[in-house]
């Protein structure tokens, strides 16, 4: 037993070789790495994370889309789709006795720094964290930061790697800390000309007018796949959503506000730096109950 955020869970742990395609169950408590691994010491890979609920990855060809769009911009070697495929299903089956939701992560590592083509690749999977099942439900604070590049980056600045799923999440990581050091749950992050970009781990939904809104992926942040399956949804229950250029002031305007990815769902936000703002549960419900119906 390997102990995870204070509580104690069995692993599965599947090791993906991209070049001899194979993926192979084994016992995580032994290690898989080699001291030079890119991963480890450059952060040199990418990921992508999972919510399962009764037996099915939620959203998986968009992960899987993701997954190889994050490994072209990184010119990593082209995803093998059938090997991954086939990875997730014997994942799947490894745990099909699980009822209650979990989560899956599958990474891709560069491999070796200096052994040429060595890629290498593992599946694991992990418990939701009850804090993170309680705050759908009571909801986050955030707190706005400066991201340091205006809208757009992606297209004139590819090389910074904004829309791929990297495991550099360094950054990520020190802007929720930042948050917390202001009493905040979470970062959003906005542009160095206004716009509101996504949190370091989640993306954002705005509630207002009658409509869904979440920022337009081009402004320079990471399309979330949570966000697509609810805009799906939500669509196919008569709701107008789009994706828009909102701004910092949009956000204390808003009908009701949320976080959403893979683990967190749909997590109302009750606070933006301080000032309460609109919270809903009858739509949080509403929508809660289309994504259940989608997935």
């Amino acid at each position: 037993m390997l102990r995870w955020l204070g509580y104690h869970r069995d692993v599965a742990l599947i090791v993906v070789d991209p070049l001899a395609r194979t993926a192979v169950p084994v016992d995580p408590e032994e290690p898989i790495l080699t001291y030079d691994n890119a991963a480890a010491t450059r952060g040199d890979g990418i990921f992508e994370a999972a919510l399962v609920r009764r037996g099915s990855i939620v959203g998986r060809e968009l992960h899987l889309d993701r997954f190889a769009r994050s490994a072209r911009l990184m010119d990593l070697p082209d995803v093998d789709r059938p090997l991954w495929e086939a990875a997730l299903d014997q994942m799947l089956e490894l745990r099909a006795e699980k009822t209650e939701d979990y989560s899956i992560r599958w990474i891709l590592s560069r491999g070796r720094e200096h052994s040429g083509d060595s890629p290498i690749g593992w599946i694991e999977d992990f418990p939701m964290n009850p804090q993170t099942v309680e705050r759908r439900t009571s909801g986050v604070r955030v707190v706005t930061l400066n991201r340091g590049y205006q809208a757009g980056m992606a297209v004139e600045a590819p090389w910074l790697l904004i829309g791929a799923k990297t495991l550099s999440y360094a950054v990520n990581l020190a802007s929720s800390r930042f948050a917390k050091a202001r009493r905040a749950d979470e970062a959003v992050w906005t542009t160095t000309d206004g716009f509101v970009l996504e949190a370091p781990r989640s993306n954002l939904l705005l509630a207002r007018d009658g409509e869904l809104l979440t920022p337009d992926p081009t402004l320079g942040l990471l399309h979330g796949t949570t966000q697509q399956v609810i805009f799906s949804a939500m669509r196919e229950a008569g709701i107008h959503c789009r994706y828009a250029r909102l701004r910092a002031e949009d956000l204390y305007q808003a009908d009701s506000l949320w976080l959403t990815s893979s683990l967190r769902i749909l997590t109302p936000i009750t606070h933006v730096n301080s000032s309460e703002v609109g919270v809903s549960p009858e739509l949080s419900e509403t929508i809660l109950a289309a994504f259940d119906s989608a997935v």
